[in-house]
């Protein structure tokens, strides 16, 4: 963890409904910002938010699929410890102050297109084929409590090379994602497909 700043919102400002004990809300791009340009946000350093209950980071996180309709899954054995022994279908990460841009959207836009080329190192997509669902966030675990999703879909032609943050990747069909013992945020962000 470094002293890098990521975007966060100040708890007090978010929608009772967004911080339910489980939520999934599904969104279309204009809806969301509305919601967003209520909200008090705050460039943080990483580390002292960690700790920080009073705020909430934001976390860009996409769902990975292809022509066939398979997504991206892999187990949870990277940075985040909290999430090792499960699945997870999602790609993303913090947004830092590098991804900064002239509104909101595409500033969160910018940090997930950033964490997709980190994870995915020779991935070939365009805007079109990113799409919003909506947003995610639950209360249960130490991991939910610091952070809230704004879920995206990426659909792709090939199948991109992971890094080895992906380690054991591999390809789901849609009827049998529900087969993998997924992390929550997995399971919140396909139950808006």
């Amino acid at each position: 963890m470094t002293d890098e700043l990521i975007l966060c919102i100040q708890k007090k400002s978010i929608s009772q409904i967004w911080l339910q004990t489980e939520c999934a809300v599904k969104y279309d791009e204009k809806n969301i910002e509305t919601e967003l340009k209520k909200l008090d946000f705050i460039y943080e350093k990483r580390i002292s938010s960690e700790n920080n209950f009073s705020l909430k980071q934001i976390i860009p996180y996409c769902l990975v699929k292809d022509n066939n309709g398979n997504f991206a899954c892999y187990p949870r054995a990277g940075t985040e410890s909290r999430l090792h022994g499960l699945y997870s279908l999602g790609i993303g990460g913090h947004i830092n102050i590098n991804d900064k841009a002239n509104n909101l959207m595409c500033t969160i836009k910018n940090g997930l297109i950033r964490e997709i080329k980190e994870e995915f190192k020779s991935i070939k997509f365009n805007h079109s084929s990113l799409s919003l669902l909506g947003l995610i966030n639950e209360e249960y675990s130490d991991v939910g409590k610091m952070h809230i999703g704004i879920v995206f879909l990426l659909e792709v032609k090939d199948h991109p090379p992971p890094a080895e943050e992906l380690y054991g990747l591999f390809w789901q069909p849609e009827d049998k994602i529900n087969e993998l013992k997924l992390e929550l945020w997995s399971s919140l962000a396909f139950s808006l497909l």
